[in-house]
């Protein structure tokens, strides 16, 4: 399963979407990124932390210049119409029909994003990852360079790994278990 599969299989489950919006949205995590340490993490592979790093700043300037204005256009034309609107071609019966066209968009992005961190893989070695400590130093990294220093974020990570199978989860569950205050 290439890591589109993955992405799509899990994100399908019960819970996930509002998982992965919490990543994003509340500790500020590339859920493309995290998604793919998970991926990896399935057959018990990892990057190296050059290689994460390579993988962080490939898709932090891809979400700056392809995701993110996009996802930002596609947010405030929820909004739409309103007094500030662009124009009064926001009040037309289709225009849903575009911002699920800009949504579409942002998807094919994200798509994107995750075929230039799949090729990352090519090119690279990867390291067994058994015990899965590779993937929460990749997560650390991930986090440090969004700024989210708290643990906080595991929860909606075992969630999602849950969702691909529970013993994954509970194998992912075991090495974020000790960050956790909660538990």
């Amino acid at each position: 399963m290439n890591l589109w599969e993955f992405s799509l299989s899990v994100y399908g489950k019960s819970g996930v979407p509002d998982a992965c919006l919490t990543l994003q949205n509340s500790h500020g995590l590339d859920v493309n990124l995290v998604l793919f340490c998970l991926w990896l993490a399935t057959d018990s592979r990892c990057l190296a932390g050059a290689e994460v790093e390579e993988a962080i700043a490939l898709s932090n300037a891809w979400r700056q210049k392809m995701i993110s204005p996009l996802r930002a256009l596609r947010t405030e034309m929820k909004e739409w119409p309103s007094e500030e609107s662009v124009s009064a071609f926001s009040r037309r019966t289709d225009f849903e029909e575009l911002r699920n066209k800009v949504k579409a968009v942002e998807l094919e992005a994200e798509r994107w994003q995750q075929q230039m961190l799949t090729s990352l893989v090519g090119r690279s070695q990867t390291s067994e990852d058994n015990n899965l400590r590779g993937f929460s130093a990749s997560l650390d990294l991930i986090a440090a360079q969004s700024k989210s220093c708290e643990r906080a974020w595991n929860e909606s990570i075992v969630f999602i790994a849950d969702a691909h199978s529970d013993d994954f989860g509970k194998k992912v569950r075991s090495v974020l278990s000790p960050f956790q205050s909660n538990r």
